[in-house]
């Protein structure tokens, strides 16, 4: 039940905190990725696929865990 719930509380804590620093300004994770690489570079395709794989190790380490 403790993971659900901690699952439950990200979601809401990034529904509500994300407009908020959208407002204030800070860049989306795109915007940096073109900002770094440029535009329609293959080079950001590794950082975002390594921000996937962190993500889904995370959520299986979790999983096994439980």
């Amino acid at each position: 039940m403790g993971k659900i719930m901690y699952f439950v509380l990200g979601i809401c804590v990034s529904l509500l905190v994300l407009p908020f620093l959208y407002r204030a300004g800070v860049p989306t994770f795109d915007v940096v990725l073109r900002h770094v690489f440029g535009e329609g570079s293959i080079w950001a395709v590794f950082p975002s696929l390594l921000l996937i794989l962190l993500v889904f190790l995370g959520i299986r380490k979790a999983v096994k865990q439980h």
